[in-house]
């Protein structure tokens, strides 16, 4: 570059630089007889300020440039300027912030509820009182226990769990039967005696010879003086009542307490199914059997066939059954021709006793 070129633009460089200056001068310095103020430095001339904590607020205090007087400047150079810039203000030891403890107020205590009363463990209640089954007063026991059903029975050799039929004769005693006829019938059947009848005790040693069980027939007037006629009437497994031949309560009671004492049971041919003294048997466990079927209504030997063909039939569907007639003649005929074709075929012929102890233990 020339000479000339370099003079120029150091003039051009001096008159920026003495017009910035006058600039700055005429803004710091006051003029004659104005109060000298405080100008805040222009955030390029102060500090890099680090942020204090986000909550605070940071106290900042502004720059104070002071100027001293300004001194005649001569033609040399300009008069200086002195600038003081105040420490950064995160040099500064920031007062700590007011801490304020807020006590918590205190949580409320629920009141516990009061806890249920316990219950009283269930006792066990005492057991009710339980009305005892009808029983029949009966006197002291002889001195010697019998058991009339047992040791007067028939045997009977087959399945008791098979269907039982029983035929009972019902009125031996009775002169206008012919008791040679009957006890040529085939075992095991079983008979009647009337009480009243003049050779009971010999009609009952003849059935038992024949293999036949053997009952006796009481009334009312029997059953009063039962104790003896039992004691002299010979090995029978029990008493036979009929419609209302025994109906007192005193003496069905009186009656029921005999048979206990001796062992032995009770037929009942009082309507379809047993009645009072049947009822009563069966209230105390007493060996028992009701009259299921008369089989001598129609006196002709069919009608008879036929009969014994139904009453086979209700064995069969009940489990066991007995039936029983009056031995005429013309019954007589039709019982053989049966037991001849059909007895221990279609259902099987059973002992009262056995039938008594089946239709107890059902």
């Amino acid at each position: 570059m020339s000479n000339f070129g370099a003079y120029w633009l150091g003039a051009i460089v001096g008159l920026i630089f003495a017009v910035a200056l006058g600039a700055t001068l005429s803004v710091v310095t006051p003029l004659p007889g104005e109060t000298p103020m405080k100008m805040a430095a222009a955030p390029e001339q102060q500090g890099s300020v680090e942020p204090s904590a986000p909550t605070e607020p940071e106290s900042t205090q502004p720059a104070v440039v002071s100027t001293s007087e300004a001194e005649p400047a001569s033609d040399a150079e300009a008069p200086a300027v002195e600038v003081v810039t105040p420490e950064p203000a995160a040099e500064q030891e920031a007062s700590p912030a007011p801490t304020v403890t807020t006590e918590a107020a205190p949580a409320p205590v629920p009141t516990p509820a009061p806890a249920p009363e316990a219950e009283p463990a269930p006792q066990p209640e005492p057991e009710a009182a339980t009305a005892p089954e009808p029983t029949v007063a009966t006197p002291a026991p002889a001195t010697v226990e019998v058991n009339a059903l047992r040791d007067n029975s028939e045997r009977y050799r087959g399945d008791e769990s098979q269907p039982l039929l029983s035929i009972v004769l019902v009125g031996l005693g009775d002169p206008a039967l012919n008791v040679a006829e009957i006890f040529l019938l085939p075992a095991p059947l079983t008979i009647v005696v009337d009480a009243k009848s003049e050779n009971a005790e010999g009609l009952i040693a003849d059935a038992r010879d024949a293999g036949f069980e053997a009952l006796v027939a009481v009334d009312q007037v029997a059953v009063a003086s039962l104790d003896a006629l039992l004691d002299d009437i010979g090995p029978v497994i029990g008493v036979a009542t009929a419609d209302n031949s025994v109906s007192s309560p005193e003496l069905i009671s009186d009656m029921m307490s005999g048979l206990i004492t001796r062992g032995m049971g009770l037929f009942d041919t009082s309507l379809d199914g047993g009645g009072q003294t049947y009822r009563a048997a069966q209230s105390i466990n007493l060996p028992a059997a009701p009259g299921g079927r008369r089989f001598d209504e129609n006196p002709n030997s069919e009608a008879v066939y036929q009969a014994l063909e139904r009453a086979a039939f209700d064995a069969r569907r009940a489990g066991a059954f007995v039936v029983y007639a009056r031995p005429d003649p013309a019954i007589m005929t039709g019982l053989r021709r049966w037991m001849s074709l059909k007895a221990n075929r279609s259902v099987a012929v059973a002992p009262l006793s056995t039938v008594m102890r089946k239709l107890n233990r059902q």
